[in-house]
């Protein structure tokens, strides 16, 4: 993918409407900067043939010193992104910094995922097997902020005005009743939330969800085509439902599923469009319902698969 620009870049091109123009600042006395002057014109060319408001020149900083002080440049090896009254800079010779620049001065604005915290969730700090440490580092190469918000101590303001999308990644301990009625509020504001659940997940996540058509049902899911891990189902994109979802991807393992099912809420009447399946583990997988630890399938009393395991909500 050398040549190819990433779909979240292609994303933001398509929707640049006004001329934005790029000046790569390079020298010849400093050979050391070809290779990165040559990076950055193989990434704005590729910029330019996916839109045509997008135009760049190499300038030569030397040559053309009144440019570079029209924009503010003073090394060679910075890239200048310009519109008719924004500009930005990036010595950073990458698609990242690249799209970043560009979502800055185009003012499509930088979208911030934001974790939920102090419930004992998982978090963007921990690097181990179970952190979303690598999920934060890849958020933020596809040009996104990362960060994180605390329903007890950050402003409630700060939920709607901050976060373009809430996580919840593996929720511990129960939401206190004013946490709850600050979550439904952003729900109920357009706004748009990412519920990642445990077997086992407070009683109050499972509430809140019910409140949007979503049952968590008890039990956790049982793969036995996964030979290494039967408690982390497999599903392939034949198990996948087209969504905006699941469309972008391929294989996926989820450990420690629950199954969830869509249920009829009369207390949110109008605010729901629909709700709907989106993945389903295998054929040949169950919820099993034992509090034993049994996994062995109990026909009198476990669900056989497929079993629905990812909701789309549309409100």
């Amino acid at each position: 993918r050398q040549f190819t620009l990433a779909p979240q870049t292609e994303a933001v091109l398509n929707q640049i409407e006004k001329p934005v123009e790029a000046f790569a600042f390079f020298t010849p006395r400093l050979p050391q900067l070809a290779q990165s002057q040559q990076e950055a014109v193989n990434l704005l060319r590729e910029y330019s043939v996916t839109n045509r408001n997008f135009s760049y020149e190499v300038v030569d900083i030397d040559q053309r010193p009144s440019i570079a002080i029209q924009y503010g440049v003073t090394e060679p090896g910075t890239v200048a992104f310009a519109t008719e009254d924004r500009t930005q800079l990036t010595s950073e010779i990458s698609e990242r910094s690249f799209t970043t620049a560009l979502l800055q001065v185009s003012g499509q604005g930088l979208k911030t995922v934001c974790f939920l915290e102090g419930h004992g969730e998982r978090t963007i700090y921990d690097p181990s097997g179970t952190g979303f440490s690598d999920a934060s580092l890849g958020l933020e190469r596809d040009n996104y902020l990362v960060s994180h918000f605390n329903s007890v101590t950050d402003a409630p303001e700060d939920l709607l005005q901050r976060c373009t999308v809430l996580v919840i990644a593996g929720p511990q301990q129960d939401l206190t009743e004013d946490e709850m009625s600050l979550l439904n509020q952003y729900l109920v504001q357009s706004g748009k939330a990412f519920f990642l659940l445990d077997p086992g997940a407070p009683a109050t996540f499972k509430y809140l969800l019910l409140q949007w058509g979503v049952g968590v049902m008890p039990g956790f899911i049982v793969d036995p085509d996964n030979r290494s891990d039967p408690l982390t189902p497999i599903v392939s994109q034949d198990l996948m439902a087209p969504s905006p979802i699941t469309d972008v991807l391929d294989t996926a393992f989820f450990p420690q599923a629950v199954s969830l099912r869509s249920m009829v809420n009369p207390d949110n009447p109008g605010l729901i469009e629909s709700v709907f399946p989106i993945m389903a583990s295998g054929g040949r997988s169950w919820l099993e319902t034992s509090e034993e630890g049994d996994i062995t399938f109990d026909e009198s009393q476990d669900l056989p698969g497929p079993v629905p395991m990812g909701m789309m909500v549309e409100s």
